[in-house]
């Protein structure tokens, strides 16, 4: 038993890293022909994944918040003062005002409402009474990814115990739950 629980844990965090590698199958697969219990496979198969996504999230949130990074995104997108003493913008808007000149007005007034929708309901994403709850519905059902909540928490103030307890228990219940599909089926 213990060199399967071992198995599962490795073939659940190189799914952790690979998505060409889900864990589902392999749990299903593994309760459907032996006899092991669900619970301990699905609880292995959970903390084999939750090890590497808390090593994405502390990358995230290194990189996230690196000086040089910050640096780089400032000088492409913040306004420049040019010699003469008037503002030039950076790369990037400069890209955009030039796609922005070639719409017709309409189009960039309903462009306008969605950018400023978007940019207000950007910032609820970093409230944690908001961030926990997807996180945790993104471990159980998916929807988010978890890849990119997890990128997503890592720049966000959210310690990484408890990033690291709300993925696990996620996965668990998740992987649990699969775990004991073949079970009602087969029995």
């Amino acid at each position: 038993m213990i060199a399967v629980l071992l198995a599962t844990l490795a073939v659940g965090a190189v799914s952790a890293v690979s998505p060409v590698t889900p864990v589902e199958p392999y749990l299903v697969a593994l309760t459907a022909t032996t006899s092991y219990h669900p619970l301990p496979l699905g609880i292995a198969a959970a903390l084999g994944q939750t090890g590497p996504k808390v090593a994405m999230f502390l990358a995230a949130r290194g990189v996230i918040r690196s000086p040089r990074l910050n640096q780089w995104l400032a000088k492409r997108t913040a306004t420049r003062t040019t010699v003469d003493g008037r503002p030039q913008p950076g790369r990037v808007r400069r890209a955009v005002s030039s796609i922005a000149a070639r719409l017709p007005q309409g189009v960039r007034v309903r462009l306008k409402v969605w950018y400023d929708w978007v940019a207000r309901e950007h910032r609820r994403l970093y409230e944690p009474a908001f961030l926990v709850p997807t996180l945790f519905a993104s471990a159980v059902v998916g929807i988010p990814p978890l890849l990119v909540t997890t990128v997503l928490a890592g720049g966000t103030k959210m310690r990484a115990v408890v990033f690291a307890v709300v993925c696990f228990v996620g996965r668990s219940i998740r992987f649990a739950a699969l775990a004991m599909m073949p079970g009602l089926f087969l029995n």
